[in-house]
């Protein structure tokens, strides 16, 4: 059977005048086909037709009704009984035809209440008098007592139909039995929806977590210096200024002969001398705006907060800087220049996060709706519409921050905003975190450290390739300019998972469609459904 083609089944019953029920039911299934097979490949299918000898009735029946998308029934009733309630008032009720009632239990089962339609001439009883199972659902009740010509029940009959049909079409066809069914869609709550939710990357839950702990940290720091207590310094001689600036030293001749040539003042490099540590005027202006914003804490007015007492800092060729002074002191610098670096961690996120603004990052997640385990599951995408598709390089990212991709990618922040969470409602198939590439990355990462130097104020030993190499896990990487392909290992019954790295766009209208198709070991080879994305008007 074509994957276009609706059939619909029409359970019927032969106790009521054929004139009154049957007859009008089976004139109105039929406009709708003669009505709708213009647009759809649709048939009606009854009983044993199309069956040749003598088959099993009712299995014949049930494998019909198993292939079926679309199931009537006659449920007008055919007797009446009466009965007796627990205050002994007597009340009649009314029963469709016993074999009817198989049926429809049956399709309720495997077809499902929106795609079955029960139809009553509720001249032989009213819908509020049926059974609680059927009065409580949607009839589609007709009379010929209240002046309604049998072209107009039929013509009304025929529009019930043809709306079930439009919402199969929409939905698409169930799958039929013994095949997995995999629907895709975007993930919200533990619902799949075939309707596009832009991920907020800004409110990434990893993301938001690590902000806070900095600041956790930062506001901890913050207090520790407060409480550090530095003495009032006394006043340091300049070694510059007691030797004389501009006084030369003079050459030293060795016992060969040879003279060594002392390096000139005018090289500004005197390896022996030392000077007052004192915040420059940018940092210190940098941590009392960052502390403000982040913290909510004023320090311009703290004149203490910056001082570092006696300190004194000597640059070292080989050895760096080196400080002397007391213990609280080293420790109060050591403080506030990590402060200064987490503040700026902080910044440098939230700065970072700006690279997707005005972009759509759309994670999709797959759900298998049936109860047949699945695998080797490969999906097709088609985007359309006047859409931007952005590709993952080293090159997405805001020119401000172009020269920090390393440190970027040593913090882990594009795994935090980009890596979906996983729950014991949803996975990943694969860790999309690591590939094989990350050991051989890390090992370049460890060569380059060991030439340029490493920490809070040295140069990151990643680069704009690791930055690179790292945004490519979490973006999916398309096919052509409109289409990407995904894979799935393995789907149980009822599982969801993440289909792996997010699609990155950039809409250029308020809507469009992403066309998918599915192929995999247990399906029918038929499944594809469209995902629309509709901007909201605020």
């Amino acid at each position: 059977m074509a994957d276009s083609q609706i059939t619909i089944f029409y359970s019927w019953q032969s106790d009521l005048p054929g004139s009154d029920t049957r007859n009008i039911i089976q004139d109105g299934i039929k406009d709708a086909v003669r009505l709708l097979r213009d647009t759809v490949d649709i048939e009606a299918d009854r009983d044993t037709k199309g069956e040749f000898g003598t088959p099993d009735i009712a299995q014949t029946i049930f494998s019909k009704i198993d292939d079926c998308d679309i199931f009537i029934a006659d449920v007008s009733a055919v007797c009446q009984y009466e009965t007796i309630d627990k205050d002994g008032n007597k009340k009649i009720k009314y029963m469709p035809n016993p074999n009817v009632m198989l049926e429809l239990g049956y399709a309720t089962h495997v077809v499902g209440w929106d795609r079955v339609i029960c139809v009553l001439n509720s001249d032989f009883g009213a819908p509020e008098n049926m059974p609680f199972d059927i009065a409580s659902r949607r009839l589609t009740p007709f009379s010929l007592k209240d002046g309604k010509s049998k072209g107009e029940i039929k013509r009304y009959i025929k529009s019930v139909i043809q709306d079930t049909v439009e919402n199969v079409l929409e939905k698409g066809k169930r799958t039929k039995s013994g095949f997995s069914n995999l629907r895709i869609g975007s993930y919200n709550d533990g619902v799949i929806s075939d309707s596009l939710n832009p991920y907020e990357i800004s409110k990434a839950s990893l993301f938001i977590k690590h902000k806070e702990k900095i600041l956790e940290e930062c506001a901890v720091l913050l207090e520790q210096i407060k409480k550090i207590g530095i003495p009032n310094h006394s006043e340091l001689h300049n070694v510059e200024e007691e030797n004389g600036s501009s006084k030369d030293v003079p050459d030293i001749i060795r016992e060969d002969g040879t003279v060594l040539t002392s390096i000139k003042n005018s090289f500004k490099l005197n390896l022996f001398q030392r000077h007052r540590v004192n915040i420059k005027d940018e940092d210190k202006k940098a941590i009392i705006d960052l502390a403000k914003e982040y913290l909510n804490i004023d320090l311009s007015c703290d004149r203490d907060f910056f001082d570092f007492g006696n300190l004194e800092a000597q640059t070292e060729l080989l050895c760096g800087t080196s400080y002397d002074g007391t213990q609280e002191e080293k420790d109060k610098h050591n403080k506030i220049t990590e402060l200064e670096y987490s503040l700026h961690r902080v910044q440098m996120m939230d700065r970072y996060v700006t690279t997707f603004d005005g972009m759509l990052f759309l994670p999709l997640a797959i759900e298998n709706v049936s109860t047949v385990y699945d695998e080797d599951v490969d999906i097709h995408f088609s985007v359309k519409g006047n859409v931007d598709i952005i590709r993952p390089s080293k090159k997405l990212i805001k020119s401000e921050m172009q020269g920090l991709e390393g440190l970027i990618y040593k913090e882990d922040i594009i795994k935090e905003l980009l890596l979906m969470p996983e729950t014991a409602d949803i996975s990943y198939d694969t860790d999309i975190s690591y590939n094989i590439n990350d050991s051989l990355a890390e090992s370049q990462a460890a060569f380059r450290a060991q030439f340029s130097g490493a920490g809070i104020n040295g140069n990151p030993r990643y680069n704009s390739d690791d930055y690179g190499r790292e945004i490519s896990k979490y973006i999916a990487i398309p096919i052509t300019d409109s289409e990407f392909e995904f894979s799935i290992g393995s789907l149980r019954a009822r599982e969801k998972k993440w289909l792996g790295p997010a699609l990155l766009i950039s809409s250029l209208t308020e809507n469009f469609d992403i066309e998918y198709t599915i192929k995999s070991k247990h399906s029918d080879g038929n499944l594809s459904g469209v995902i629309t994305y509709t901007k909201e008007r605020k």
